[in-house]
């Protein structure tokens, strides 16, 4: 797992063709998942106690508001990012994740560890959406 990376696979669905599951129910779960995952991730940049290997701290609270969940086109992907706003100069994320070379400290994955933290919740979720797909 790289840095801005975070994956979870779910077995034992593996052989089934894609043509039997309903999109929809699909969708959902993944949908959900994201969601729950992009909570816990803005809880993270809103807790107090910055420092080094910890998460930043909220200020403007434009950090935790650039968090969005996407969902692939097929149902079967979804993603937790940050998304470069506009008025963004910089990718802002990417330095407090990795820091800088002038003393900003690098920071926890915020995402990541909250996938992992959320885990058996986000599988319970997706195994319930595959169950009803396949129905």
């Amino acid at each position: 797992m790289s840095g801005l990376d975070a994956r979870m696979e779910l077995e034992g669905f593996n052989n089934i063709p894609r043509r039997l599951f309903k999109r929809g129910p699909l969708r959902r779960a993944f949908r959900r998942s994201g969601q729950v995952v992009a909570k816990e991730a803005r809880k993270r940049i809103s807790a107090r106690g910055p420092g080094v290997g910890e998460y930043p701290l909220k200020r403007s609270g434009r950090l935790q508001k650039s968090i969005k969940v996407r969902v692939s086109k097929a149902g079967l992907l979804v993603k937790v990012f940050h998304e470069k706003r506009q008025d963004m100069k910089d990718f802002y994320p990417a330095f407090l994740h990795y820091g800088t070379s002038r003393g900003l400290a690098s920071r926890g994955n915020w995402i990541a560890d909250a996938l992992r933290s959320k885990e058996a919740e986000v599988r319970r979720t997706l195994t319930q959406g595959m169950d009803e797909a396949l129905s």
